[in-house]
């Protein structure tokens, strides 16, 4: 599942333009393509471990139960993409 807003980032964040939610792994990868300066945000399982061979993303932590990563689109849009966009195993 990616990332949904719900305007929690939104007011903390000051932003100008809503998020693009609920893209899907293939729609978050064409985004980043389109938008490499930007950043993807995607939730992972509640007891997810990324991989040890998975570049690092700029933010892991909990989130409302889950694990949230925040990756650079530049990485998403590269040849790992659909890989950063998939569930890890559960721990």
């Amino acid at each position: 599942m990616l990332f949904r807003s719900e305007s929690e980032f939104h007011f903390a964040g000051r932003l100008r333009r809503p998020f693009a939610d609920e893209l899907g792994d293939t729609g978050a990868i064409e985004w980043a393509r389109a938008n490499p300066a930007g950043i993807v945000l995607r939730t992972y399982g509640r007891q997810a471990a990324l991989p040890a061979d998975w570049p690092a993303p700029l933010h892991l932590g909990p989130w409302r139960g889950r694990v949230i990563a925040a990756w650079p689109a530049a990485l998403v849009a590269g040849p790992r993409g659909a890989e950063l966009m998939s569930d890890p195993p559960e721990r």
